[in-house]
């Protein structure tokens, strides 16, 4: 009698291992959620954002940022930054984000959710930071696959939000010769810029209605 159910009870576990590996191959990888769609993101920064550069660093009090989301699920995100109040190498300074924006993707199987993120730009545009006391300007040319994003979620129910902490390292400018003293302009990929905010969706860009925003 016992030896009559070997065989079935060799194929459910044969069965329950390759369900196993299939759902492991093909796991799903975070994802952004929203509870409406469209809904408009806005963020918040929640301490100064910091650019370190080859010259010093450019710190800004005010960093907010803006997005929609189209669709309830999604991999991607895309905040345009908007700085205000920033001072480079000790000066005044101003950043002109001129419509790029920061383009995130998320990684497949990330545990917390991290993304990747690509600084876009309308063709012929790009971020520029101007130090006018020392005739300095710094150009962010748009390029891809920086290191990364990490996300947390925050809240419950319409007022879930997520905490995007930025540690960006890598990035490619060109300084000109007054960000450095007399000389050539100089291009190097040694940039890091680093600052956490705070994202919340609404359902229009008057922020009427707030809806629940996560990430998983």
């Amino acid at each position: 009698m016992t030896a009559r159910f070997k065989i079935p009870v060799l194929a459910v576990l044969a069965l329950a291992a390759m369900s196993a590996f299939a759902s492991a191959a093909f796991a799903t990888p975070p994802e952004f959620h929203v509870e409406k769609a469209p809904a408009t993101l806005k963020g918040e920064q929640t301490n100064v954002h910091t650019l370190t550069l080859d010259g010093g660093t450019v710190k800004c009090k005010k960093a907010t940022f803006h997005g929609t989301q189209n669709v309830l699920t999604t991999t991607t995100m895309t905040l345009t930054p908007n700085y205000a109040e920033c001072v480079a190498f000790g000066l005044a300074a101003t950043i002109d984000v001129n419509e790029c924006a920061f383009l995130l993707h998320l990684v497949a199987n990330s545990n917390p959710p991290t993304a990747l993120a690509d600084i876009e730009c309308p063709t012929g545009k790009e971020i520029t930071v101007t130090v006018p006391a020392i005739n300095c300007t710094i150009h962010i040319e748009p390029q891809v696959g920086l290191k990364h994003v990490v996300f947390d979620n925050q809240g419950a129910g319409a007022a879930r939000d997520i905490l995007a902490t930025f540690t960006l390292e890598g990035i490619r400018y060109v300084e000109t010769p007054g960000c450095l003293g007399p000389g050539i302009n100089i291009t190097t990929a040694n940039g890091t810029y680093t600052g956490a905010a705070t994202i919340r969706a609404f359902e229009d860009p008057l922020m009427a209605l707030q809806y629940g925003l996560w990430v998983e």
